[in-house]
C-alpha cells in the first residue's frame, strides 16, 4: 500500500489523479473563508486540531499520513469525530474496529477524501465527477457530496494543500456492508417502507393469480388457497426475502426510504446503462405505496364478496 501511495505521489503531475470536474454552479458550502490553517502540512494541521483526532488516527493506521505529509498538493475532505461517529453508529461498529479491523477497507475509504495533483478551492469544485486518490470519483451535484455530503467549512489552506471539512465520511461503492438499520424501523408502517410495500407487492401478486385462478380453475380466492396451500406459503415467503433482504442491505442502494434508492452511488453503478433511469421518476415509492393499497383493498374486497356470494365473482 505504501509503495502505491509513493508512486501515486509521484505520479500526481499526471492527468489520471487530476480532478476532472465539469464548470457549471459552484458548489454550495457551509462556510467558505480562505485562510491558512497553520503553516504545516494536511496531517500536520488536522493532529493540531481536537476535532479531527479521529482522522488523524485512521491516516496513520492506514499508513497515508506520511503520504499526505508529502508535498502535495492534495484537496482533503476532512470528516470530523462527529462524522467518523456518526459512521461507526451506522454500521454497529467501534472505534477500534474501524482502525484495526478494516485493514483493507479502510486505505480505501481514505482515499476516497483525496484529491491528489490539485489544490482546489470551494469555487472550483463545480457539479460533475471529482477524481480521487481511490478508483471511483466523487458525485458533486445539487451543493453536495455523494448526495448527503456537505462541506460544512471550507478553503481551509495549509502548506501542501487545502481541507474541506465535511459532516460525514465518504464511502466508495461496494466497499462495505450496509449500513446497520433496525427492522423495526423497516417494517414500521406509515414511516418505513416494508409494511406498505411488502403488503402490497403480495396483494397486487395475489391478485394477479387470483384473477387468473378463477378463469383457469373457476375457483374463488379462498377455494384456490385451500386447493394450493404448499404454493401460496411458499410464494409468501419467496415474495417476503426477495423484497425484505434489500430493505436492510442499504449497501446495494435501498435504505429504510426507498426514496433515496435512485441517489445511491451503488445502485447508479449497478444500474448504469441500464432501465431505472428511465422510470425512476415515474415509478417512485409513492406510486409503488399507491398501487399496494388499491391492490390490498382490491385484494380484500374480492375475497368479501365471494364469501358473500359463495362463488367466483369472474
Amino acid at each position: 500500500m505504501g509503495v502505491v501511495l509513493v508512486q501515486a505521489q509521484q505520479g500526481m503531475a499526471g492527468s489520471s489523479l487530476r480532478a476532472t470536474v465539469q464548470r457549471s454552479a459552484p458548489l454550495k458550502v457551509g462556510r467558505r473563508a480562505v485562510r491558512t490553517m497553520a503553516a504545516g502540512t494536511i496531517v500536520e494541521t488536522a493532529a493540531a486540531e481536537p476535532k479531527f483526532s479521529i482522522l488523524v488516527e485512521a491516516l496513520k493506521a492506514a499508513d497515508l499520513a506520511d503520504a499526505l505529509g508529502g508535498e502535495g498538493p492534495f484537496t482533503v475532505f476532512a470528516p470530523t469525530d462527529e462524522a467518523f461517529k456518526k459512521f461507526c453508529d451506522e454500521r454497529d461498529i467501534s472505534k477500534t474496529q474501524l482502525l484495526c479491523l478494516m485493514e483493507e477497507q479502510l486505505p480505501e475509504v481514505l482515499k476516497y477524501h483525496v484529491v491528489a495533483g490539485s489544490a482546489l478551492m470551494s469555487s472550483d469544485l463545480k457539479e460533475g465527477d471529482l477524481q480521487t486518490m481511490q478508483t471511483y470519483p466523487i458525485d458533486v451535484a445539487g451543493g453536495k457530496l455523494d448526495v448527503t455530503t456537505s462541506i460544512t467549512d471550507a478553503d481551509l489552506k495549509v502548506s501542501n494543500g487545502v481541507i474541506h471539512v465535511v459532516d460525514e465520511v465518504l464511502v466508495p461503492p461496494f466497499l462495505l456492508p450496509a449500513k446497520n438499520k433496525a427492522i423495526p424501523d423497516i417494517v414500521k408502517w406509515g414511516e418505513g417502507w416494508g409494511a406498505e410495500i411488502l403488503n402490497g407487492r403480495l396483494a397486487m401478486l395475489g391478485f394477479v393469480y387470483a384473477v387468473g385462478g378463477e378463469f383457469s380453475e373457476g375457483k374463488t380466492v379462498l377455494g384456490q388457497m385451500f386447493s394450493h396451500f404448499p404454493d401460496f406459503l411458499f410464494a409468501i415467503a419467496l415474495w417476503s426475502m426477495a423484497t425484505a433482504a434489500p430493505g436492510a442491505n442499504s449497501g446495494i442502494g435501498y435504505t429504510a426510504d426507498p426514496a433515496s434508492m435512485k441517489d445511491s452511488k451503488n445502485w447508479k453503478y449497478i444500474m448504469k446503462g441500464g432501465p431505472w433511469p428511465m422510470v425512476s421518476d415515474i415509478f417512485t415509492p409513492s406510486l409503488e405505496k399507491t398501487l399496494g393499497y388499491a391492490a390490498m383493498a382490491g385484494y380484500s374486497s374480492l375475497i368479501l364478496i365471494e364469501l358473500v356470494t359463495g362463488k367466483p365473482l369472474f
